[in-house]
């Protein structure tokens, strides 16, 4: 796992890091170009609390490869409002 933490503001270059993130995935589990680029697809979602209802700040990337979660990048807020991003690379542990 990685981490990063940059001020508000300051999360564009994060999420060019997050589609590089993902591309290494794709890469290593398709060669070029995709067979199928429809078994590929990115989602980003805004987390909420369904007691309250109330959205969050948080998101969630997921990158989805034939239907199934294969990496995520969470995006959350800590007690100082730093923007917090962790990636998990779940890919190898697919089988794929």
């Amino acid at each position: 796992m990685k981490s990063l933490k940059v001020d508000t503001g300051d999360q564009e270059e994060v999420y060019r890091k997050i589609n590089e993130f993902f591309k290494e995935i794709v890469n290593k589990l398709e060669p070029k170009p995709l067979k199928k680029p429809s078994e590929l697809e990115i989602r980003v979602n805004a987390l909420g609390n369904q007691i309250d209802g109330i959205i969050t700040d948080d998101f969630v990337h997921r990158l989805i490869y034939k239907q199934r979660v294969i990496a995520i990048v969470t995006e959350t807020r800590d007690d100082l409002n730093y923007i917090v991003f962790d990636f998990f690379d779940n890919s190898d542990k697919n089988g794929y």
